[in-house]
């Protein structure tokens, strides 16, 4: 597996963790959307995208750490993950694109 498809998990509020495989470089448009239950996740060091929506209302989401194989953090990647505090950004990272980061009211940390 390489990737994470388009709407894989949307809504599983039961998920809480999750640790992604070294094998998969892309997390495609809205795969975790909704999974208000997640509170850790795992990103492996292959991981080159992170598209639209991707984590979006993680409400559960304390902190991120983004692997450094990552260069571009797309639009609303993050919307709404109220409970998100601390986000590890790497230098790798070229572009963060619009609204990456809306409504994350509780962000205090890059």
């Amino acid at each position: 597996m390489t990737k994470i498809s388009r709407y894989a998990f949307k809504e599983c509020t039961g998920l809480k963790s999750l640790a992604i495989p070294q094998s998969v470089t892309c997390i495609e448009e809205y795969a975790f959307e909704g999974c208000t239950g997640l509170q850790t996740v795992s990103l492996p060091n292959s991981l080159t995208s992170l598209e639209q929506c991707a984590f979006s209302g993680c409400v559960g989401l304390k902190s991120m750490t983004i692997p450094g194989s990552v260069t571009v953090i797309d639009r609303y990647v993050f919307e709404d993950c109220t409970g998100l505090t601390s986000v590890s950004i790497p230098k790798s990272v070229t572009k963060i694109s619009g609204s990456a980061f809306v409504n994350c009211k509780g962000l205090t940390g890059v």
